[in-house]
């Protein structure tokens, strides 16, 4: 039922940085079987703030994120089906969390069953917390929080005692009882994957190992072997989680978190509480008030179900002090207290525990509270909260520090009922209405779907008896998700198009081991959604070069991993003077081919390790101003030369002042070609150097490698002469001739 309502929600994405950097790590799994970040290097130097970056630099120098890999392999499957069915990656891999937060309001159900709840208070708890709390809005986000939520959830069902208490009415279904949840073992599982999913989840390790270790009989004993199972799960997954990080960053315990640089819990713990419990811009008041009302009627549950309320209390309490503690406690642009989410789950099921014994008049609070929350969702479903944040940021400067957050125009309702006053269906970012056009090949089976899950609903509630109207509700769903992510991909248009399809045409052309260098623009979002490549993908931004922290690293590594590198660009000029990327990979590798497509082109380069070129000599001089003083040709691969070149001249070139690089074989038939300006990885010094791969015939006769220089723009050939100022034919100088090479044996 939650999964059905949750289709029409959800409009795609990335919505934040947060979510490409747990999208990039999911791709490089499918792709590649990595958990790199490399794609994503870029974004480290835009971030500024190093506690900004998503990603981290380790010490092989590849960028890792920060994020704990829980959501990536959750949304790894789903990348992997939108790749076999050519869907867009990024659309249907954001999916993941809805699977997640509607298996989390099943498990609350499960859980509220096992301490005691009658089935139709348990269904109420699970909707309750899958329609009226965060729950719902993060459904449609790629976070970590739902992981982290399901987790701990998970974790407390297995480690739920039978209850003894009258209230208690067994359920019909075997499985929901303890034992058959794998017990304490599985609980330990369930604490690592919520670590896995943030770190900072190990903060519930305590509560959830004290609730599974004490005897809630009244005596207060102590059970070891369930302390000892939890441990035994919880630390084979932190072993895990430890082995990832020392592969990432060397050492077990780090994250890539710079924690010495700030980015740690040493903020204002005073505003972090206000902030994440009474603010309009952040409060769990404003945005899930039933969370505040299960802390309100806290002592009257407490009173029948001290264990389950004691666990729901500490598991909220710890979670708002240590956040509140977090430099940045608001979790950047998002809708509500995002840190706060995974807390949630278990404070619901003390509402229903409290419930026999409230008055008339708070019965009717409460739903009236649950009936209000509702509405809160939806507008944070249904809309991209990044205006609204951006609104705020332009209103007040420095947002949210300072007294602003308390402001009732910080409270993100009043800015996304605004927004559909004001834009009307234009405010939604639903995939089912884009444009102000309603796509009803959606809207119909979404439709059908929440009404047969309803229906299904109503009929089997949770007392565990499986009906037909269950598997029809299954069926109605899983077509409606079919319907989703069949949107995509989208059709490209202009820029965009042309790096799909510079990108595109590499793919025939790859080979085992080669890699693939992207320079990143604003049209790089294209390329996640459809780029299936299985090559290493390295992101840099064009002014990076050497000089970016960490870019001279991974350009080394990239360069030493792959004998070809393809470089993506697109829509930057390759000579342009803020282009340093490139010219630092010119200056490294040997440039072989260049395809354009549109605004985009692709470059491949060949990589190879060569002695310096030596430039003593005067071989021929071009216009009687440009001198070849050096040239060096080697075969690098059996289809690959690879030429070295030194001129010099009293001053630069133009731009325009390009090198032909020519193979032929004996008979004058032209083999491959290298064409491209001169390129200079140093400051001028009166001299310049420039390197050349060929593509020939794999096996044949010998190669006579020729150089000469034209101006670009209007073809003409530099006139060439030799050291004693003969004219040379074609107004080109032989180089060197490559002995011919024979196939293996």
């Amino acid at each position: 039922m939650l999964f059905a309502i949750y289709l029409p929600t959800y409009g795609g994405g990335p919505h934040s940085v947060d979510e490409i950097a747990y999208v990039g790590v999911a791709r490089s799994i499918v792709l590649r079987g990595s958990f790199d970040t490399n794609e994503l290097y870029w974004m480290m130097p835009v971030a500024g703030d190093p506690r900004d970056a998503q990603s981290a630099i380790g010490p092989s120098g590849d960028t890792w994120a920060k994020k704990g890999p829980a959501a990536s392999i959750a949304m790894a499957p789903l990348i992997a089906l939108a790749r076999a069915s050519g869907r867009d990656l990024v659309f249907v891999g954001l999916t993941a969390m809805m699977f997640v937060t509607a298996a989390t309001g099943a498990l609350l159900v499960l859980y509220s069953r096992s301490i005691g709840i009658s089935p139709r208070e348990a269904l109420a708890v699970g909707l309750a917390y899958g329609l009226a709390t965060l729950a719902m809005p993060y459904a449609r986000l790629g976070f970590s929080e739902p992981i982290a939520a399901f987790a701990i959830i998970l974790a407390a069902l297995c480690t739920t005692r039978t209850p003894t208490t009258s209230h208690f009415v067994a359920p019909r279904w075997r499985t929901l009882r303890p034992a058959a949840c794998g017990a304490p073992l599985a609980a330990g599982v369930a604490l690592g994957l919520a670590i896995w999913s943030r770190p900072s989840e190990a903060l519930v390790a305590a509560p959830i190992a004290i609730y599974a270790g004490l005897r809630w009989d009244g005596r207060r004993r102590l059970d070891v072997g369930r302390l000892a199972s939890l441990a035994i799960g919880g630390g084979l997954m932190a072993l895990t989680f430890g082995a990832y990080n020392l592969a990432r960053f060397g050492h077990p315990l780090a994250t890539g978190y710079a924690l010495a640089n700030g980015e740690s819990f040493n903020g204002n713990i005073a505003d972090g509480l206000i902030g994440l419990v009474a603010s309009p811009y952040r409060g769990l008041l404003f945005y899930t008030p039933l969370a505040v009302v299960a802390i309100v009627v806290a002592p009257l549950a407490w009173r029948t179900h001290r264990a389950a309320t004691a666990l729901g209390l500490t598991v909220a309490i710890l979670h708002i002090l240590t956040f509140a503690a977090w430099w940045k406690w608001w979790a950047g642009a998002g809708w509500g207290p995002r840190f706060l989410l995974p807390a949630i789950p278990l404070l619901m099921p003390i509402v229903a525990l409290a419930w026999p014994r409230l008055a008339r008049r708070a019965r009717v609070a409460v739903v009236a509270v649950a009936c209000l929350a509702v509405p809160i969702q939806l507008l944070g479903s249904t809309q991209d909260f990044n205006p609204f944040e951006r609104l705020l940021a332009e209103r007040w400067p420095g947002f949210p520090e300072g007294s602003a957050m308390l402001s009732p125009r910080a409270w993100g309702v009043w800015g996304h009922a605004g927004r559909i006053v004001s834009l009307g269906v234009g405010a939604f970012d639903v995939a089912w209405l884009r444009g102000g056009v309603v796509t009803w090949r959606l809207v119909v089976p979404m439709t059908v779907a929440i009404v047969v899950g309803a229906f299904a609903l109503w009929r089997g509630g949770a007392r565990g008896r499986l009906r037909a109207t269950d598997a029809f509700a299954v069926a109605a769903s899983i077509v409606a998700f079919a319907g989703l992510v069949s949107v995509g991909p989208r059709s490209w248009t202009g820029s965009e198009a042309d790096l799909v399809a510079a990108a595109t045409s590499r793919i025939p052309r790859s080979r085992p081991g080669d890699g693939t260098i992207v320079i990143a623009t604003p049209d790089i979002p294209a390329l996640w959604r459809s780029d299936s490549s299985p090559l290493p993908v390295y992101g840099f931004n064009p002014t990076d070069g050497a000089a970016a922290e960490g870019a001279a690293g991974l350009l080394s590594a990239a360069l030493a991993r792959h004998d070809r590198l393809w470089v993506l660009v697109p829509g930057i000029d390759p000579d342009a003077p803020t282009n340093a990327t490139e010219r630092e990979i010119a200056a490294r590798a040997y440039f072989v081919s260049r395809g354009t497509f549109g605004t985009a082109r692709i470059d491949l380069y060949a990589v190879a390790v060569i002695p310096a070129v030596s430039a003593d000599d005067r071989i021929a001089t071009f216009d009687g101003t440009i001198v070849l003083t050096g040239a060096l040709v080697r075969a690098i691969s059996d289809d690959t030369l690879a030429v070295d070149l030194r001129f010099s001249a009293p001053s630069p070139p133009t731009r325009s002042t390009k090198v032909f690089v020519h193979a032929y074989d004996r008979s004058g038939h032209l083999l491959g070609q290298s064409d491209r300006s001169f390129a200079s990885h140093d400051p001028w010094t009166g001299g310049f150097s420039g390197r050349y791969g060929i593509l020939t015939p794999p096996y044949g006769d010998e190669i006579i490698v020729d150089v000469g220089v034209y101006d670009g723009a209007t073809g003409r050939r530099l006139t060439a002469r030799d050291p004693a100022g003969n004219a040379l034919p074609a107004d080109r100088v032989t180089i060197d001739v490559v002995a011919p090479r024979k196939p293996p044996l």
